[in-house]
């Protein structure tokens, strides 16, 4: 993600949460060897996760609600998760 892109977002979610803040993160993955685990082990062991697998049953939708201390750590938790291939993020 470039700075500028980087830079309006941190604006939006400095505007919008007040930290530290529940946050909810959204992916789209692979229903695929361990790649559910992977993104799982992101997060810490005090989230809440969802599941719900596709029609097709090809992908898992996975959402994780976490007790977030700030924007950087919204960023840290995407750049980490992004490096997973395959996985989608919403």
């Amino acid at each position: 993600m470039d700075e500028g892109k980087k830079a309006e977002l941190r604006e939006k979610l400095e505007s919008f949460h007040k930290w530290p803040s529940l946050y909810m993160f959204k992916f789209i993955i692979p229903n695929e060897g361990d790649k559910l685990a992977q993104v799982k082990a992101v997060f810490s062991e005090k989230v809440e996760y969802a599941t719900k697998e596709s029609s097709s049953g090809r992908f898992v939708s996975l959402t994780v609600k976490e007790m977030i201390m700030d924007a950087d750590s919204v960023f840290d938790r995407y750049e980490r998760v992004g490096q997973i291939g395959g996985v989608i993020s919403l």
